[in-house]
């Protein structure tokens, strides 16, 4: 199981979505983002840094069933839960 940015994949990420019962537009909502970014990201295309990735996961972690729960750290996210830049 990816435990950082840097091994988080496209498959992880529309698994999680999966146990979560989430839809993309309802992920896409409540992360902020663009259903078409997710979509990329779902596709296979993870940055190296991105503002949008750490709070789909943040989603995707406080939705998931706790057997199914991933916690996961973003190497990205500075102190005050902002992204670097």
């Amino acid at each position: 199981m990816a435990s950082t940015t840097e091994s988080i994949t496209g498959a992880d990420l529309r698994a999680m979505r999966h146990a979560a019962n989430k839809t993309r537009q309802q992920v896409a909502g409540e992360a902020r983002c663009s259903l078409s970014m997710l979509g990329i990201l779902e596709g296979g295309y993870i940055p190296e840094r991105s503002d949008v990735l750490p709070r789909i996961l943040a989603v995707l972690n406080d939705v998931a069933p706790a057997g199914n729960r991933r916690e996961v750290t973003t190497s990205a996210v500075v102190g005050d839960g902002r992204a670097e830049a």
